[in-house]
């Protein structure tokens, strides 16, 4: 196989599953089995192909961490959604640099369609969270299609959705806080691996009056986190504010060192 191609299959495993397991959609047990082996076959693939990827900056820990997420046992949709957000998490993560942007486009289209598609009375539609996902959907095509600086610029603020990042955290506590199954407990590790992963291709070039802003943003970020969370009574809000806290210093670090290798996340 070539390494052009190897990418495209790791992506492919779990979005061909996802269509797959729509025949199973009536029977609740075989979904659940067939969501399982999906996700151990992507598993095996990661592990296979791991050779023949382009290794990324942060090293190849993420894809792997991205295959270990539980399933839950009441929520068909949310299995069927998680193998989707899987497959185009690994083409952001394994694709180059013109499939990356294309699949992170398509990734926060689902998680938009997600939002809209799941609030009740006690959680009406968040249209902030809905908002800051399609600001990073449009920062990845800008970054996709401008010329630096621009293109930088665009995709340091999409790094900024995905790994959350005061003023841009509203789409990380909605996810955490509004959608079902086994959806929270993946999109906390997804989002914010994906975005390491951007983190560290745009970091090394970005300015230096850029770096100390966002050194500020993260330092104000951690103790707003930290603030919030105390404040909380609902376990999901404590977590969610908890996760934008640590978060924030993950920020506060690559933006202080100049990268974010894997040694530095």
């Amino acid at each position: 196989m070539t390494a052009a191609a190897a990418p495209w299959l790791l992506a492919g495993i779990p979005l061909a599953g996802a269509l797959l397991s729509l025949i199973a959609w009536a029977n609740a047990a075989r979904l659940r089995t067939s969501a399982v082996l999906v996700s151990a076959i992507t598993f095996g693939a990661a592990i296979g192909l791991t050779g023949r990827l382009a290794s990324p900056p942060e090293g190849a820990l993420l894809l792997y961490l991205l295959l270990g997420q539980p399933l839950h046992h009441d929520h068909r949709l949310s299995w069927v959604a998680t193998l989707l957000l899987l497959g185009l998490g690994l083409g952001v993560l394994a694709l180059p640099t013109i499939g990356g942007p294309l699949f992170l486009m398509l990734l926060l289209g689902c998680l938009i369609a997600l939002l809209y598609r799941y609030h009740t009375p006690l959680w009406p539609i968040s249209w902030l969270g809905i908002g800051t996902y399609g600001f990073g959907a449009m920062c990845a095509a800008v970054s996709m299609i401008a010329a630096r600086p621009f293109s930088a610029a665009a995709s340091l603020l999409a790094c900024a959705t995905l790994l959350p990042l005061v003023p841009f955290h509203e789409g990380h506590v909605t996810s955490i806080t509004r959608l079902p199954g086994s959806l929270p407990s993946f999109i906390v590790l997804l989002l914010p691996a994906l975005g390491l992963h951007g983190l560290a291709a745009v970091l090394p070039a970005t300015p230096g009056p850029i770096a100390w802003i966002v050194t500020l943003l993260a330092m104000a970020g951690s103790l707003y986190g930290a603030v919030k969370a105390l404040a909380q009574s609902r376990v999901r809000l404590l977590l969610a504010y908890g996760s934008l806290s640590f978060f924030s210093m993950v920020w506060w670090f690559a933006a202080s060192a100049g990268h974010a290798t894997s040694q530095a996340s």
